[in-house]
């Protein structure tokens, strides 16, 4: 786990396909998800428990 303020980067190219406050379901918090595309492989990864502030400044359908 980081500490607080730590930037967090994507481990590959992708786009943002959520970006919201999972304060009800799975209880992530700051909760993005980004879909990549390497050659023919579709993948996600889930980036949780950020601060609120952070994540929504990322836009659906961003790079």
């Amino acid at each position: 786990m980081a500490s607080p303020g730590t930037k967090v980067s994507a481990m590959f190219d992708g786009e943002v396909v959520t970006a919201v406050n999972d304060q009800g379901h799975k209880e992530y918090g700051g909760l993005v998800i980004l879909k990549h595309r390497i050659e023919d492989i579709i993948f996600y990864t889930l980036y949780g428990h950020n601060t609120v502030e952070s994540v929504l400044k990322n836009k659906i359908g961003s790079k």
